[in-house]
């Protein structure tokens, strides 16, 4: 298409007049490709750069089993949850599915996806005969989900695998710091269904600090709005007063803090304590449980977020929203996208990307801002995508900082 007007197929030519157009290139099970061009006068426009992306294929599968690894030519790239629907998005020219998990016999299947297409695969594992009599001791809960007995409440099971970080080539949107790269998530952990809410900061901490409250300067969005105006440090006391609560080790050790909460509270230093109880995600993680197997902008796959997100408001009109009201991703997690920024544990580096390990990365040593995701009422559709990278001062505070957090699966 030149300009919205169908001109034919590849290869082509055509006559345009002189002067800036819009090419679009489509075809059945690959990215459209948007490109403007500037079409010179008594001359010839050769464009024979131009490359499609394939679309991924996409597979839906449900186990019997918890905690099975789902693994594609060799890569592990998701875990079961029983009796639910996991989708994850491969490459059209994946070969070998494998669904495994010690004690059972290994699930196989060759693969032959176009791209684009959509396979479901209900699975049944079996367990090896050995193993029968061992597993018959436990009950059916346990057998089926041995983690759930432990997950807090408002919490949900977000299994260990692997993805692709960061943007595919000619997202709409896609700045530089969003390389993509091959992430490893090895252990499970447990994540917040929903932003922490204004009632949940207050019924713990005592005070509301948020801009939409009735103790704020915006319009009062009631006790099941995100709380936000808090900054990195104050969730961070926030995070080791939860795990007091719970009578967990803190996850943080903090050095020289000073100011109360809702007045700026800042620290010199932070440690992070291992083995621990509640804390802020990684970049990784926030990443990886937003995706939820997905590799399109949005985690609905659709071309904006309007299903899933909060998003775009007017500066002196819009507010943030109760918690819970659109669409979940595929994990059961909610305003991933949109409502309020997401504060997390790393350093932001625009080059981290580049020299970051494959298993578990937490970010730089050191840096100036701290790394928040998922966008805001009040941003735009691009800052909503899943790689999108937002950062500010760990002591900034603002009516669309929020945060959730997190606790390590046993």
């Amino acid at each position: 298409n030149i300009d919205g007007v169908e001109v034919g197929t590849t290869p082509n030519q055509f006559e345009i007049s002189p002067g800036p157009h819009v090419l679009t290139l489509s075809t059945p099970g690959y990215i459209s490709l948007e490109r403007n061009v500037q079409a010179p006068e008594n001359n010839t426009l050769i464009l024979n750069d131009l490359v499609l992306d394939p679309m991924d294929a996409i597979l839906t599968i449900t186990s019997n089993v918890a905690g099975a690894s789902i693994i594609v030519d060799g890569q592990q790239i998701n875990t079961t949850i029983p009796s639910r629907p996991i989708q994850v998005e491969i490459p059209p020219n994946s070969r070998a599915l494998e669904v495994q998990r010690d004690g059972y016999i290994t699930w196989r299947q060759t693969l032959n996806l176009a791209p684009g297409q959509n396979e479901a695969f209900s699975i049944e594992l079996v367990l090896i005969p050995e193993q029968t009599a061992l597993e018959e001791q436990t009950t059916s809960e346990e057998r089926i989900n041995p983690e759930r007995r432990t997950a807090p409440e408002g919490f949900v099971l977000i299994p260990a695998g692997s993805f692709r970080m960061g943007s595919r080539r000619n997202e709409s949107g896609q700045d530089p710091d969003e390389r993509r790269h091959r992430v490893r998530i090895t252990n499970s952990f447990y994540m917040q269904t929903y932003e922490v809410t204004q009632g949940e900061w207050q019924t713990l901490i005592g005070n509301n600090p948020s801009y939409f409250s009735s103790s704020g300067d915006g319009a009062n969005c009631g006790s099941s709005c995100p709380v936000e105006n808090v900054n990195w440090w104050e969730v961070l006391v926030y995070a080791n007063a939860l795990s007091n609560s719970e009578g967990l080790q803190e996850c943080y050790v903090l050095s020289d803090c000073r100011n109360e909460i809702k007045s700026g509270a800042y620290c010199t230093g932070v440690s992070l304590n291992s083995d621990c109880g509640y804390r802020l995600p990684t970049e990784a993680e926030w990443e990886y449980a937003a995706r939820a197997g997905t590799r399109t902008a949005y985690y609905n796959r659709e071309r904006t977020p309007d299903d899933i997100a909060w998003y775009g408001e007017d500066l002196n009109t819009g507010s943030t929203h109760r918690v819970g009201l659109l669409e979940a991703n595929s994990w059961g997690l909610y305003d991933m996208s949109g409502n309020v920024w997401e504060w997390c544990w790393d350093w932001y580096g625009a080059d981290y990307y580049n020299s970051l390990p494959t298993n578990d990365p937490m970010g730089p040593d050191s840096g100036s801002y701290r790394v928040a995701r998922g966008g805001s009422w009040y941003d735009s559709a691009s800052r909503a995508r899943s790689a999108y990278r937002y950062y500010n001062d760990p002591s900034s505070h603002g009516g669309n900082l929020g945060f959730r957090l997190v606790i390590s699966a046993p």
